[in-house]
C-alpha cells in the first residue's frame, strides 16, 4: 500500500510543497533595491530608531505614526494612542532581546479598549523598532505565499502565532538562511507579482505597480524567477 506521508528530503526535513531556493531571495532582494521609496521608508525607520532607541510615550508615538502613515496600516483615530499606551506597558520590563516574539505581538494586539485588532501595524512596528531578526512581518500577501509553499490553505495563517510558526518552519524546510528581512521582502513580492500577473489586479503601491509593468530585461527576468518552480 503506498505511504501518504510527505515527501521528505535526504536531512530527514518534510519537503516544501514548493521549494523555496535563494534564486528566489535574491531575485526579490535586486527589485526590491529598485524601489526607493521602500527602501528609502526602511532607512528611515532605521534613522528613527537610531535617534529614538527607547520607549518613552512619545518615541513610541512617533514611531507608531511613522509606521501607520507610511506603511498605511490604518490605525486610525483613538485607537493609535490606545494601542501606544499598550506598547509602553509591553516594553516597560521586556528583557532585550524579547525571549518570546509572538507573546510580545500578541500582548500588543490586545490592547484594551481598542475594538480592532491590528496584526499587521504590530508585527511592523516590532520588526523595525523592537528586533528585526526576531519579528516577521505580517501582511496578506506574506501569509498567502507562505501558505503556497507550504502547501496550506491562507486561512491556517491568520493569527501572528501561526504566521510566526509558518514562516519558522519555512525557512527551516528551505534549507536556506535569509534575515526575516530578506523573506518579507521576497514573500511580500512574490505575493503582490501573483496578484498583478494572474488576476490582473492593479490595485497596488503605484511604485510596485511600475515596477511590474517595467520593460527591463533584467527586471522581466528577476519577476519571472519569482514565480518559477524549480
Amino acid at each position: 500500500m503506498r505511504s501518504e506521508s510527505p515527501p521528505v528530503d535526504k536531512m530527514g526535513t518534510e519537503s516544501l510543497a514548493v521549494p523555496l531556493c535563494q534564486s528566489h531571495i535574491d531575485a526579490a532582494e535586486r527589485l526590491h533595491k529598485r524601489l526607493e521609496g521602500w527602501t528609502a521608508t526602511e532607512r528611515a525607520f532605521e534613522e528613527l530608531q537610531r535617534v529614538l532607541p527607547d520607549y518613552s510615550r512619545g518615541a513610541v508615538l512617533v514611531k507608531a505614526a511613522a509606521i501607520d502613515r507610511l506603511y498605511s496600516t490604518n490605525v486610525r483615530g483613538q485607537a493609535i494612542h490606545q494601542v501606544v499606551s499598550q506598547i509602553v506597558k509591553v516594553m516597560k520590563d521586556m528583557k532585550m532581546p524579547p525571549e518570546d516574539p509572538v507573546a510580545v505581538v500578541e500582548e500588543i494586539i490586545e490592547a484594551p479598549d481598542v475594538a480592532k485588532r491590528y496584526p499587521s501595524f504590530t508585527s511592523k512596528f516590532a520588526h523595525f523598532f523592537i528586533d528585526p531578526e526576531r519579528f516577521p512581518i505580517y501582511d496578506s500577501f506574506c501569509r498567502r505565499q507562505t501558505a503556497y509553499h507550504l502547501g496550506r490553505p491562507m486561512r491556517q495563517l491568520e493569527s501572528y502565532c501561526s504566521f510566526y510558526q509558518a514562516t519558522c518552519d519555512l525557512i527551516e524546510r528551505s534549507g536556506l538562511s535569509p534575515s526575516f528581512r530578506e523573506i518579507d521582502h521576497y514573500l511580500w513580492l512574490a505575493g503582490t507579482y501573483h496578484d498583478f500577473y494572474c488576476k490582473d489586479r492593479t490595485d497596488i503601491n503605484d511604485e510596485v505597480l511600475a515596477l511590474f509593468r517595467c520593460k527591463s530585461s533584467e527586471v522581466k527576468k528577476d519577476l519571472k524567477i519569482l514565480r518559477a518552480k524549480p
